[in-house]
């Protein structure tokens, strides 16, 4: 249909319905207001129940994922903290996605989520990236060979 994800920084997210929107065009001319539904699929609010790390998602202080130590703080958030990026991924039988990327200043990396729309929302653990403190930085390990050796 003619929906829309609308995000925020602030963590809330959610989807608005234009089902109306194609016979209000074929009229010819732009309506003065157009009608839509919003659905809010996650307040801000704690989502750390609503987290599935996989075993993975340590930082290097001992806190997990499921927090987000903005700046470093000890212990962090149990909200989604600076949302830069949502991606919507419509699959079969009618199953929507979204990928959900926050860039907040985790000195121990960015978290990024796969999430499955439904209510209450489920949000499964990707990856974390960056941070001077991330675990694998501070290892001096790499996905990608080379990467972390000193030029020479």
């Amino acid at each position: 249909g003619l929906r829309v994800l609308q995000g925020s920084t602030g963590g809330y997210f959610g989807i608005y319905d234009f089902s109306n929107l194609t016979g209000l065009l074929a009229a010819g001319s732009l309506p003065d207001s157009i009608p839509a539904t919003y659905t809010c699929l996650q307040p801000e609010g704690d989502i750390r129940d609503q987290i599935e790390l996989g075993g993975a998602g340590q930082y290097a202080d001992g806190q997990n994922a499921k927090v987000m130590p903005d700046k470093g703080q000890n212990p962090g958030i149990g909200t989604f903290e600076d949302v830069d990026g949502m991606e919507w991924i419509a699959a079969a039988n009618n199953e929507d996605f979204f990928v959900i990327h926050e860039d907040g200043g985790n000195v121990f990396g960015e978290r990024k989520f796969l999430a499955r729309v439904g209510t209450p929302m489920k949000y499964y653990f990707v990856a974390m990236s960056g941070g001077e403190d991330n675990s694998r930085q501070l290892a001096g390990v790499s996905a990608v060979e080379g990467v972390m050796k000193s030029p020479s």
